[in-house]
Protein backbone atom coordinates (compact mmCIF):
# COMPACT_ATOMS: atom_id res chain seq x y z
CA UNK A 1 0.00 0.00 0.00
CA UNK A 2 1.03 3.75 -0.91
CA UNK A 3 0.88 6.30 1.49
CA UNK A 4 2.27 9.18 -0.42
CA UNK A 5 -0.37 10.38 -3.21
CA UNK A 6 2.67 11.53 -5.10
CA UNK A 7 4.15 8.25 -5.46
CA UNK A 8 0.58 6.42 -6.12
CA UNK A 9 0.06 8.86 -9.38
CA UNK A 10 3.61 8.42 -10.45
CA UNK A 11 3.32 4.18 -10.17
CA UNK A 12 -0.48 4.37 -11.73
CA UNK A 13 0.98 6.05 -14.59
CA UNK A 14 3.96 4.11 -15.30
CA UNK A 15 1.87 0.97 -14.35
CA UNK A 16 -0.67 2.00 -17.03
CA UNK A 17 1.74 3.16 -19.89
CA UNK A 18 3.81 0.02 -18.63
CA UNK A 19 0.73 -2.34 -19.29
CA UNK A 20 -0.15 -0.05 -22.52
CA UNK A 21 -3.71 1.33 -20.95
CA UNK A 22 -6.02 3.71 -21.31
CA UNK A 23 -6.72 5.63 -18.24
CA UNK A 24 -9.00 8.34 -17.39
CA UNK A 25 -8.12 10.41 -14.22
CA UNK A 26 -10.17 13.64 -12.43
CA UNK A 27 -8.65 15.12 -9.61
CA UNK A 28 -10.68 16.56 -7.35
CA UNK A 29 -10.64 17.33 -3.50
CA UNK A 30 -13.79 18.90 -3.67
CA UNK A 31 -12.98 22.07 -1.28
CA UNK A 32 -14.02 24.78 -4.09
CA UNK A 33 -16.61 22.17 -5.90
CA UNK A 34 -19.21 25.04 -5.17
CA UNK A 35 -17.08 27.61 -6.77
CA UNK A 36 -15.85 25.66 -10.12
CA UNK A 37 -18.43 24.53 -11.34
CA UNK A 38 -19.66 25.28 -15.10
CA UNK A 39 -22.99 26.67 -14.73
CA UNK A 40 -24.00 27.16 -18.70
CA UNK A 41 -23.35 23.43 -17.84
CA UNK A 42 -25.93 22.92 -15.15
CA UNK A 43 -28.23 25.25 -17.09
CA UNK A 44 -28.14 22.40 -20.11
CA UNK A 45 -28.83 19.56 -17.21
CA UNK A 46 -31.90 21.77 -15.52
CA UNK A 47 -33.44 22.23 -18.71
CA UNK A 48 -32.77 18.15 -19.42
CA UNK A 49 -34.85 17.48 -16.49
CA UNK A 50 -37.52 19.61 -17.54
CA UNK A 51 -36.71 23.08 -15.49
CA UNK A 52 -39.16 25.81 -17.06
CA UNK A 53 -37.42 27.90 -19.43
CA UNK A 54 -38.03 31.14 -17.52
CA UNK A 55 -36.74 29.81 -14.66
CA UNK A 56 -33.73 28.78 -15.89
CA UNK A 57 -33.38 32.92 -17.22
CA UNK A 58 -34.23 33.56 -13.68
CA UNK A 59 -31.58 31.85 -11.90
CA UNK A 60 -29.15 32.96 -14.96
CA UNK A 61 -29.33 36.14 -14.58
CA UNK A 62 -29.30 35.93 -10.68
CA UNK A 63 -25.91 34.53 -10.65
CA UNK A 64 -24.70 36.99 -13.69
CA UNK A 65 -25.85 40.22 -11.54
CA UNK A 66 -24.59 39.05 -7.77
CA UNK A 67 -22.56 41.77 -6.46
CA UNK A 68 -20.06 39.63 -3.98
CA UNK A 69 -18.64 41.47 -0.50
CA UNK A 70 -17.40 39.60 2.50
CA UNK A 71 -19.15 40.52 5.61
CA UNK A 72 -17.66 39.42 9.36
CA UNK A 73 -18.15 40.32 12.78
CA UNK A 74 -16.75 43.63 12.32
CA UNK A 75 -18.33 44.86 9.16
CA UNK A 76 -18.65 44.32 5.72
CA UNK A 77 -15.90 45.05 3.36
CA UNK A 78 -15.66 48.73 1.45
CA UNK A 79 -14.73 46.36 -1.86
CA UNK A 80 -16.95 43.97 -3.81
CA UNK A 81 -16.72 41.81 -6.97
CA UNK A 82 -19.14 40.92 -9.70
CA UNK A 83 -19.29 38.79 -12.83
CA UNK A 84 -18.44 40.14 -15.95
CA UNK A 85 -18.36 38.87 -19.33
CA UNK A 86 -14.46 39.32 -19.67
CA UNK A 87 -14.28 37.41 -16.19
CA UNK A 88 -17.47 35.43 -15.59
CA UNK A 89 -17.35 33.71 -11.99
CA UNK A 90 -18.51 30.10 -11.79
CA UNK A 91 -20.74 28.17 -9.22
CA UNK A 92 -23.84 28.81 -7.21
CA UNK A 93 -21.63 30.41 -4.92
CA UNK A 94 -20.83 29.09 -1.31
CA UNK A 95 -23.49 28.96 1.08
CA UNK A 96 -26.43 28.97 -1.96
CA UNK A 97 -28.76 26.32 -1.33
CA UNK A 98 -28.93 25.50 -5.14
CA UNK A 99 -25.37 24.75 -4.82
CA UNK A 100 -25.84 20.96 -3.27
CA UNK A 101 -27.87 20.13 -6.70
CA UNK A 102 -26.19 22.03 -9.38
CA UNK A 103 -22.63 19.81 -7.38
CA UNK A 104 -24.71 16.79 -7.78
CA UNK A 105 -26.00 17.67 -11.49
CA UNK A 106 -21.70 18.32 -12.55
CA UNK A 107 -21.36 14.83 -10.89
CA UNK A 108 -23.92 12.56 -12.64
CA UNK A 109 -22.50 14.47 -16.07
CA UNK A 110 -19.22 13.66 -14.88
CA UNK A 111 -19.35 10.24 -13.70
CA UNK A 112 -21.91 9.21 -17.04
CA UNK A 113 -19.02 10.61 -19.67
CA UNK A 114 -17.07 7.57 -18.09
CA UNK A 115 -19.88 5.05 -19.80
CA UNK A 116 -21.35 3.58 -16.38
CA UNK A 117 -23.83 5.73 -14.82
CA UNK A 118 -23.33 6.19 -11.10
CA UNK A 119 -25.88 3.85 -9.07
CA UNK A 120 -26.05 5.01 -5.43
CA UNK A 121 -26.20 1.62 -3.04
CA UNK A 122 -29.43 0.98 -1.08
CA UNK A 123 -31.45 3.80 -2.57
CA UNK A 124 -34.56 3.61 -4.67
CA UNK A 125 -32.39 4.43 -7.98
CA UNK A 126 -35.17 3.46 -10.51
CA UNK A 127 -37.13 6.88 -10.95
CA UNK A 128 -33.31 8.68 -10.64
CA UNK A 129 -32.51 6.73 -13.20
CA UNK A 130 -35.64 7.30 -15.51
CA UNK A 131 -35.02 10.86 -15.09
CA UNK A 132 -31.33 11.57 -14.85
CA UNK A 133 -29.36 9.34 -16.91
CA UNK A 134 -32.20 8.25 -19.74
Amino acid sequence: MCISPVLQKVLTYDIARLAKLVIGCEENDAIGCYDRIANPLGYIQCRRLGMPMSAIKALALTWANMVHVIRTAYGRSSSAYRSTPRLPLYGAGQGSTNGPFFWLLMFILTSSAHGRPFMPRGLETRLWMIHILA
